[in-house]
């Protein structure tokens, strides 16, 4: 008998064949290619998340090996633990979206020790009395902030049906302030609304920057509930900030946190990224801060999503680009102070 039909016989009683222990073979000795150039390049730039390298370096390095990588990819869904390519799919996904996600150099101090995040707060007493929760006709919740008497800001993708996709009606919108355990002390009805000119809902990550809207209320807001100042400038890179709203784990009862800071302020000024905690429901929230060596709180901020990509990021539009458009669209923007 031939040699090379003994070995036929003999691999396929067990279920296998020569070729088949070849190609697999073949695919481990590319794995392990595919695995040292990702080591390569996560050496080069760091990876996302550590604060080694900065964003575009880690941006520009994934587009490069991107080929490689999806090779990779192929190879690993057919070889190795669902841990193992689970892993690499992160680790591949981190890397693509760099750009976005990657912290930048130099961490930033943590919350002191023992410093809870997202603790409750007096929905009833300022500043918090300026933000409310939005309710609307397909019971989408998110949250609102005043900045005049009859007008509240808030996330423009909180205007969109989840189940139709398709704007909703300004009279199917309520603003409720003071809102605590299902009790409130206003119910403000929406009037109409003005969503930012460059904010498609069909590309909500292209559009991201202009991710905001402003409610029109009828009547206005009582004097007791005082609006928050949009601020004109942008603020720097670890600004303490603090973010509130109606979170979904507790969705009648607002909750901020106090510990966090802006980590990072995109070159456009049409986005920045903070470390607050954050959950569904904080949509339209604002971002406070401290103006400059005063006691007045602003609104820097209306927060719209949050990254899942390694360490949690919030993702806000910057208040003074919210500013500029209201301006260019009516010369008189709204002064909390004057109205108080």
């Amino acid at each position: 008998m031939r040699p090379q039909l003994e070995i036929w016989r003999v691999f396929r009683a067990a279920g296998r064949s020569p070729l088949g222990l070849k190609a697999r073979q073949r695919r481990e000795a590319a794995r392990r290619r595919a695995s040292a150039r990702a080591r390569s390049a996560t050496a080069k730039t760091g990876h996302p998340g550590t604060g080694r390298g900065k964003p575009g370096q880690v941006f520009r390095a994934a587009v490069a090996s991107a080929p490689q990588i999806a090779g990779s990819m192929m190879t690993m869904s057919l070889l190795g633990s669902f841990a193992a390519r689970a892993a690499w799919c992160r680790r591949i996904i981190a890397l693509a979206l760099g750009l976005l996600f990657a912290q930048p150099a130099g961490a930033l101090e943590p919350a002191p020790e023992g410093a809870e995040h997202r603790t409750p707060v007096d929905a009833t007493s300022y500043p918090w009395s300026a933000v409310g929760a939005l309710f609307n006709s397909s019971r989408t919740e998110c949250t609102a902030v005043a900045i005049a008497p009859d007008q509240v800001l808030t996330a423009a993708h909180c205007l969109f049906s989840q189940r139709t996709g398709r704007l909703m009606q300004p009279d199917s919108l309520h603003v409720l302030l003071g809102f605590v355990r299902g009790k409130f002390e206003v119910n403000a009805s929406v009037r109409s609304y003005h969503i930012a000119a460059g904010y498609d809902h069909a590309r909500p990550r292209d559009s991201v920057g202009a991710d905001w809207a402003v409610l029109r209320l009828d009547p206005p807001l009582p004097e007791d509930h005082r609006p928050l100042p949009l601020a004109d400038r942008l603020p720097a890179t670890g600004t303490a900030v603090e973010a509130g709203g109606y979170g979904q784990d507790r969705a009648f009862m607002m909750t901020a946190d106090s510990h966090c800071r802006v980590v990072r302020v995109a070159t456009t000024g049409m986005i920045l990224w903070n470390d607050c905690h954050t959950i569904h429901g904080y949509s339209g929230g604002p971002l406070l801060a401290w103006a400059n060596g005063t006691d007045r709180v602003e609104i820097v901020g209306v927060n719209v999503a949050v990254t899942v990509i390694g360490p949690p990021v919030t993702v806000t539009v910057p208040a003074a680009a919210i500013r500029r458009e209201l301006e260019a669209a009516a010369p008189s923007v709204p002064d909390a102070d004057a109205t108080r």
